[in-house]
Formats: C-alpha cells, sequence, structure tokens
C-alpha cells in the first residue's frame, strides 16, 4: 500500500475520532503543539521509523509527500460554526458567545478565549467578524 494511500485513511478515519467536538476547542500553545505532534506521530508510525532514529519533521513530510493539515481543519470547522450561529436567529446563543458575563472578575491575568482564536486565524477583530 503506498504512502498517499496510508496517509488517507489516517485522514478519513483517524482525524475526525480525534477532533470531535474540536469547534469549542480553545486553541491555546500547548494544544496546538499537541496537536501537531499527534499528526506527525501518526506519518511516524504509516513509515515506522522510531524517535530513536532523530529524523526531523521536515523529512518525514517529505517521505510522506504531505504538508501539515490538522490545525488548519480544525480551524476551518471552528471558522464554520461561528458562521453557522451568527447566521441564526436565536438571540440567546450569540448572546452566550459574543456577550459579556455579569458578575465578579477571576482573580489573575485574562485567559484565553475561543473567539481570540478566530481573531488571530481571521487577523480581524470582533466587531468585524460579527
Amino acid at each position: 500500500m503506498s504512502n498517499e494511500s496510508k496517509a488517507r485513511l489516517i485522514q478519513a478515519l483517524t482525524w475526525p475520532m480525534v477532533t470531535y467536538g474540536a469547534e469549542a476547542w480553545t486553541l491555546n500553545k500547548g494544544l496546538t503543539g499537541n496537536i501537531e505532534a499527534f499528526e506527525m506521530q501518526c506519518y511516524r508510525r504509516i513509515l515506522r521509523i522510531p524517535y530513536t532514529e532523530h529524523v526531523s519533521n521536515a523529512e518525514v513530510l517529505d517521505r510522506m509527500e504531505q504538508q501539515r493539515k490538522l490545525l488548519g481543519r480544525i480551524r476551518e470547522r471552528k471558522m464554520k460554526y461561528f458562521g453557522r450561529v451568527t447566521r441564526h436567529n436565536s438571540l440567546t446563543e450569540k448572546d452566550v458567545m459574543l456577550g459579556r458575563m455579569l458578575g465578579l472578575r477571576r482573580q489573575g491575568g485574562r485567559r484565553r478565549q475561543w473567539l481570540d482564536d478566530l481573531c488571530d486565524c481571521t487577523d480581524m477583530s470582533l466587531p468585524q467578524l460579527a
């Protein structure tokens, strides 16, 4: 079986299970790294390359004749979900997604929010997105 066929099987069978519910994920630095590491681990298993061989990720991608796609697919799904919610007529969903919560603020720094991912992906501000 060719490497291209194996890669297509992984993308069709494994990635949907791994990315189930990815529309609601907040992509921080750690999660982004884990997603990219998982993708490379899948390709290394196809090629049967152990980590002890010290093969770079770029070389693995060259052997597979692939590019990194998993993180892009997750961002695409998030954008589709955002578009679906903003087009929907329910004000409750829009208020939850775009609105602010009343009450006291947590102590400490501001956490990364779901909408921050969308603003970073599109290089647009929140009013421009909505």
